[in-house]
């Protein structure tokens, strides 16, 4: 039960903050990125960092260049 509550107060929390017209990096934590050399899929903050810029723009920094088209495949998906 626990669970569910602290899974509904995450989601009324996401509500709050996109109707204010502002961003946060938890918007891109459902993304999941698969890496050629492993079947495993790696949440986007494993493989890149998330930021904002002025409040609207979310900033993707990718930590190594060769998995960035899969990053952008990923967000795209």
């Amino acid at each position: 039960m626990q669970a569910a509550i602290d899974w509904y107060r995450k989601e009324v929390a996401g509500l709050e903050t996109r109707a204010s017209g502002r961003v946060t990096p938890a918007l891109l934590s459902p993304v999941r990125v698969e890496l050629p050399d492993s079947r495993e899929r790696f949440k986007l903050e494993n493989v890149a960092t998330v930021g904002v810029r002025e409040g609207s723009t979310l900033m993707v920094t990718v930590f190594e260049e060769r998995v960035s088209t899969l990053i952008c495949t990923a967000l795209h998906c």
